[in-house]
């Protein structure tokens, strides 16, 4: 996968982009995320979509990406992010996600996402 495909991914993830997600992922997208609040195992653009609103919330205003890293590993892409910003009760947050996917025709048709969790920003 070229850094371009998971850089856009992980800013449009970012701004809640919702639109320009959908663009990256194939319509049979498999997406799986972990967060210390909850998981989610779905597949298709409709239920992808719900399960990203809740890795994403509205009431989470990311301020900042920190720094975006790519490799490969055999059979699989691996991108990790930070993000720093603020939300409504917590106040100022960073995070963390390690994502694994797998691309058809330059579009992410698999991706599973794990989650830091926040933590307080240095």
């Amino acid at each position: 996968m070229s850094d371009d495909v998971g850089a856009r991914y992980v800013h449009a993830a970012a701004n809640r982009d919702f639109g320009a997600i959908k663009q990256l992922l194939c319509d049979d997208i498999e997406f799986l995320g972990a967060t210390p609040a909850g998981a989610w195992h779905v597949s298709g653009w409709v239920e992808t979509e719900q399960a990203l609103e809740n890795l994403f919330p509205e009431n989470e205003k990311v301020t900042q990406v920190v720094e975006i890293s790519h490799h490969d590993i055999p059979g699989r892409h691996h991108i990790s992010y930070r993000l720093r910003g603020i939300e409504a009760d917590y106040g100022k947050f960073e995070y963390q996600h390690q994502a694994y996917c797998d691309t058809r025709e330059g579009r992410i048709c698999r991706l599973r996402v794990l989650c830091s969790g926040y933590y307080r920003p240095d």
